[in-house]
């Protein structure tokens, strides 16, 4: 079953992300839509990892952890954590 739903899901991600990265690509001429799509092109990844973590669960029984999330409290803060 998990291979039978693989093919829709994955032509489904496949088309969507393809499709912003289009139109991002497009309007870099007006700079603000272009940001705007590729943090909406962010937000629609995330949730497709959301999605796929949790058909793996649903079909596999693997439960996969959640990526890590980003440390808080600016750039300095992240540096200095590389830095260690």
């Amino acid at each position: 079953m998990h291979l039978v739903l693989g093919l829709p899901f994955g032509l489904f991600y496949f088309v969507i992300v393809t499709v912003l990265v289009s139109v991002m690509i497009g309007m870099l001429p007006i700079f603000p839509v272009a940001v705007a799509l590729a943090g909406l092109l962010l937000v629609v990844s995330t949730g497709f990892g959301r999605l796929e973590r949790s058909r793996f669960a649903a079909l596999l029984g693997v439960d996969l952890p959640k990526p890590h999330d980003p440390p808080s409290g600016g750039l300095m803060v992240v540096q200095a954590r590389l830095e260690l």
